[in-house]
């Protein structure tokens, strides 16, 4: 019988992409809460309706802070980001 060795390949998490999606997240958030404080002031051709700036603003600072959440618990975090097991 032969017994095959299964190869492990670690991928690890960038730190630097990591940071990045987390900066682009606190963005999302302040213009999220900038379309709920204040929806007149962003009324345009393309959307008249501030109860849709609002809800977008809403939205926006929902998918934002869950995001972000997500993102800070993993920063620390070193355990690789992907293991490929071949068998």
């Amino acid at each position: 019988m032969m017994t095959k060795e299964k190869e492990v390949i670690e991928i690890p998490l960038s730190k630097q992409k990591l940071t990045l999606m987390l900066i682009g997240s606190i963005v999302f958030l302040v213009v999220g809460v900038l379309f709920v404080l204040e929806p007149e002031k962003y009324l345009s051709v393309v959307c008249r309706n501030p109860i849709m700036i609002f809800a977008s603003g809403f939205a926006s600072i929902l998918f934002s802070t869950i995001c972000a959440f997500y993102l800070v618990r993993k920063l620390p975090d070193n355990k690789p980001g992907l293991i490929i097991v071949s068998s």
